[in-house]
């Protein structure tokens, strides 16, 4: 084997992944390959939330973020590449750009790598879905079925599952 051959496959053999679905009603999921002993290890999350000091609005806890990458060692991590909706308040739009920037802040803060952004059509494309969040859920559901995944509340851990699963298809190869 060459040596550039080697890479890949030292490449391939740390494929531990850390994918997130950065909003308030997204999840965070954790997929490592290969399988050990024919299992492989899978975890999802809904996103933790914290209330932001002095208002009612909710954010990401970047804390408890990294309480979760702490329990893994991801080598990759791969994040939807959201954007605030036109048409939303301007309040609305800070409170989204502070809660995307809270989930960066506890990537970097963990000593994690520069995320790879996707936009959700790219990666929903490629799987063969469309908006449709319950679809998503059916086919995390059907991929991962060691993990809970019961009503549309675990969308977003569907959806996170679904990145991972995206991001191992793309630079994998796996079916």
């Amino acid at each position: 084997m060459d040596f550039a051959s080697s890479l890949v496959e030292d490449w391939r053999a740390t494929m531990n992944v850390l994918a997130i679905d950065p909003g308030l009603k997204g999840g965070i999921a954790f997929v490592s390959s290969p399988e050990v002993d024919g299992v492989r290890n899978v975890r999802a999350w809904k996103m933790p939330l914290m209330k932001i000091v002095g208002g009612a609005h909710m954010m990401p806890d970047p804390e408890a973020i990294q309480s979760i990458i702490s329990l893994h060692d991801p080598h990759h991590v791969v994040m939807e590449r959201v954007h605030a909706m036109p048409k939303q308040g301007v309040n609305s739009m800070f409170t989204f750009g502070g809660g995307f920037m809270s989930v960066i802040t506890a990537i970097v803060a963990m000593g994690c790598p520069e995320p790879e952004y996707v936009l959700p059509q790219v990666w929903k494309k490629a799987l063969g879905l469309g908006r449709d969040k319950g679809d998503s859920l059916e086919l995390a559901r059907h991929i991962f079925p060691e993990v809970s995944l019961g009503k549309s509340s675990d969308e977003g851990k569907a959806e996170a599952l679904l990145i991972a699963h995206w991001y191992r298809k793309k630079h994998e190869g796996i079916k």
